[in-house]
């Protein structure tokens, strides 16, 4: 796995999730939102691989580190909610592809719980603890969502 993959699939997992949410159609929603949480896999087990040499252990650590640097708060619990995130996401998409009536059809709650989440995991994730170039990428992502719920309102 190389740096392209971890860098490269989470800026088109932003890219695309950002997509999905101001996209109008559905078909184009549902193939955005897809994308971009099958690229989060890819970022995941890139980043796995690369940058943690396949250790729980390792991730756990440099989720500390980089909480303490940033908050002043030492701890790793960060990862479990990226390993949440990452199921959650995972799940609804395949969810919305395997009964698409059903999810539909599922309670509006439950629909912006899930939206929601992707959107405070992006603006930790993608916004927070990020510098340069994906923290821009991230920003630009976050605030166009943002708007497309404000405009759908």
């Amino acid at each position: 796995m190389t740096e392209f993959a971890v860098y490269g699939a989470v800026a088109g997992a932003i890219v695309s999730w950002a997509a999905s949410e101001v996209a109008r159609a559905t078909v184009v929603r549902r193939a955005f939102w897809s994308l971009a949480a099958a690229l989060l896999l890819v970022h995941s087990v890139a980043a796995f691989g690369t940058i943690y040499g396949w250790s729980h252990e390792v991730a756990v650590a440099a989720t500390a580190r980089q909480t303490r640097d940033l908050t002043g708060f030492d701890s790793g619990s960060g990862i479990y909610v990226n390993y949440a995130f990452l199921l959650i996401w995972v799940a609804d998409a395949v969810w919305w592809w395997q009964a698409p009536a059903r999810y539909a059809a599922r309670t509006a709650w439950l629909s912006r719980f899930v939206h929601g989440f992707v959107w405070f995991m992006f603006l930790n994730g993608a916004v927070i603890f990020a510098d340069g170039w994906m923290r821009a990428i991230g920003c630009a992502a976050v605030l166009a969502v943002l708007i497309a719920w404000r405009a759908r309102r």
